[in-house]
C-alpha cells in the first residue's frame, strides 16, 4: 500500500464511477480496477460493490474513505508547512508575547531555533493576536485559549503562582500559605501582569474575594516594593523573581497550600508547525516541566 493507491481510491470515491474517474485523471479504467483489487486484497475486505451507475462503498469502504481523506489532508498540510519552512529557514521565527512572559520565561526563551533566529515582540495580548491574524508573527504565548477562528493552540505547561511576602510578615516562616490566612491582606496587581491575573481569576473565580481588597500598581517592581514594606502581598510566579535583572527588596515567595497554576499556550495561525516553531515549543515545554519539578 502506498500514497498513490490511497489517492486513487479517494478520487474514485468522489465520482463513484471508474469511467468518469479514469477520464478525469487521464488514466485507464483497468489501472483503477487494479488499485481497487490490490487494496481489497491487502485489507482483506470488500471496499466497493458494483451498481447500475458505477460503484458504491461498503461500510468498510466508507470507513476507509474517511480515514484516507484525513491521512491525505494531513500529508498535504505537512508538505505545505515544510515547503514554506524550507524557504524561510534563513529567516526569523517571529514570536509576539506580553511583557510579563519575558520576566517569567527569560531563562527559557531561545535566541534561535535551528537555523532560524528568534525575534520577540512585546505587546498586549490583544495586539499579539492581531499580529498573528495579520501575519506579522508566527506564534504568540497566551495564558488562555483564544476564541478567534482559524488559530491552533498547543499547551506548553502550567505556571505555578506563589504569594510574595515581606520578610517581616508573620506567615513568612511557613512552607506554604492557605488562602484563608490572607483575608486581611491587600492584594497588589501589577498592570503588566493583567493577562496572567485575568486567566488566574477565571480559573479560580473566588480568589479575588479572599483578600481585603485589590490594588492596581503600574509595575511588578512597584508591587514588590509595597509588599516588602508590609503593605500587602503579591501573587506572582517565583521564576519571575529569579529572572529579575535589577536588585529586589527583601521578600520571599511561598506556594499556596492549595496550589495555583496558570496555563500557557503557544498559539499560531497554522495547523501544522514549522520545524523552528516546533523546536521553540519543545524547549518551552521542557523548561516549564523542569521548573515544576524543582
Amino acid at each position: 500500500m502506498n500514497v498513490k493507491k490511497l489517492y486513487y481510491f479517494c478520487e474514485i470515491c468522489k465520482d463513484m464511477n471508474l469511467t468518469y474517474t479514469a477520464k478525469r485523471l487521464y488514466v485507464t479504467q483497468q489501472s483503477l480496477s487494479y488499485v481497487i483489487r490490490t487494496l481489497e486484497q491487502e485489507l482483506k475486505c470488500t471496499l466497493f460493490i458494483r451498481t447500475a451507475s458505477g460503484v458504491d462503498l461498503t461500510e468498510e469502504g466508507k470507513y476507509f474513505y474517511r480515514r484516507c481523506s484525513h491521512i491525505l489532508q494531513e500529508l498535504d498540510d505537512t508538505c505545505q508547512v515544510l515547503r514554506q519552512a524550507s524557504s524561510e529557514f534563513a529567516g526569523n521565527l517571529r514570536i509576539s508575547l506580553a511583557p510579563c512572559f519575558y520576566n517569567m520565561l527569560l531563562h527559557a526563551l531561545p535566541d534561535s531555533c535551528g537555523s532560524s533566529p528568534v525575534v520577540y515582540t512585546y505587546c498586549s495580548d490583544y495586539f499579539c493576536l492581531e499580529h498573528l491574524q495579520n501575519h506579522q508573527a508566527d506564534a504568540t504565548l497566551l495564558p488562555y485559549l483564544p476564541s478567534e477562528p482559524g488559530l491552533s493552540s498547543t499547551l506548553l505547561g502550567y505556571i505555578p503562582i506563589s504569594v510574595i511576602l515581606s520578610l517581616n510578615h508573620p506567615l513568612v516562616r511557613r512552607t506554604s500559605v492557605p488562602t484563608s490566612d490572607l483575608s486581611q491582606e491587600p492584594l497588589f496587581l501589577p498592570e503588566q501582569y493583567q493577562p496572567i491575573y485575568e486567566a488566574l481569576f477565571a480559573r479560580y473565580p473566588t480568589l479575588p474575594t479572599a483578600f481585603s481588597r485589590t490594588l492596581s500598581l503600574p509595575s511588578p517592581l512597584a508591587a514588590i516594593h509595597k509588599c516588602a514594606q508590609g503593605d500587602g502581598v503579591v501573587l506572582m510566579d517565583e521564576q519571575a523573581l529569579s529572572n529579575c535583572t535589577v536588585p529586589l527588596p527583601a521578600v520571599r515567595a511561598l506556594p499556596m497550600s492549595d496550589p495555583l497554576f496558570v496555563p500557557l499556550y503557544c498559539v499560531s495561525a497554522q495547523k501544522q508547525h514549522s520545524p523552528p516553531l516546533q523546536s521553540f515549543i519543545d524547549r518551552i515545554q521542557l523548561a516549564l516541566k523542569a521548573s515544576q519539578s524543582v
